[in-house]
């Protein structure tokens, strides 16, 4: 029977994350959102918390293409950021899924 080692399991997804987002560069203001990254953070939390009201995670709906399909919909509508990618929606929307506090 083979020892599967969690925390070695964890450790290589974080790297792993950590890796892939220093190669996720983007600016909002690249596709029409006249935001910081900051505040571009804090509408798409807020909009997230208002269409999912604590029933699911940013993990969740990460997990969830249709879902996550329908959220950057929702947000592109409600903003009026038509040439704004899913991609950047979600990258920084589940910024923080395997980041642990320090």
């Amino acid at each position: 029977m083979t020892d599967c080692n969690e925390q070695d399991n964890e450790d290589f997804k974080r790297a792993f994350y950590l890796e892939w987002k220093e190669k996720q560069t983007y600016d909002p203001r690249d596709h029409g959102v006249e935001l910081s990254k900051d505040d571009f953070s804090r509408v798409l939390n807020e909009d997230f918390r208002e269409m999912f009201r604590g029933y699911w995670t940013t993990f969740d709906l990460a997990h969830n293409p249709q879902m996550a399909m329908r959220f950057c919909d929702e947000v592109r509508h409600k903003h009026l950021w038509f040439d704004l990618p899913d991609q950047v929606i979600m990258v920084r929307l589940t910024a923080g899924c395997f980041e642990k506090d320090t």
